[in-house]
């Protein structure tokens, strides 16, 4: 476990570039990325992703806040199935694959 002073946070947002960030941490957590029930395969800015688990099962919220529609692909750790439990403007998922539409929310319970 580390800290990670709030600044960092601060220097992306003020250059509104979070990619240097988001390598600092994706080389200082490496380790702990095969424990990670599911990542987005690549940085994917303006996007939001929580998941929660109970039992064998997993929920992710994924939030688009760019102005665009994105295809974006998600890492499993574990071969599951994906069923979208809600979409509010018609994005879904086809594999690992979310499409998702600006500013939408996809809700997915995989099992």
């Amino acid at each position: 476990m580390f800290w990670v002073p709030s600044l960092l946070g601060l220097g992306g947002r003020i250059s509104k570039d979070y990619s240097k960030l988001a390598d600092f941490l994706h080389n200082e957590i490496i380790q702990n990325k095969t424990n990670t029930a599911f990542r987005f395969k690549k940085h994917q800015p303006r996007m939001l992703m929580k998941t929660i688990r109970s039992g064998d099962e997993y929920i992710t919220v994924i939030i688009n806040k760019a102005k665009e529609k994105r295809v974006v692909e998600l890492i499993a750790k574990d071969k599951l199935k994906p069923v979208v439990l809600f979409a509010d403007m018609k994005g879904g998922i086809s594999g690992n694959n979310v499409q998702i539409s600006p500013e939408e929310t996809v809700v997915i319970r995989w099992k």
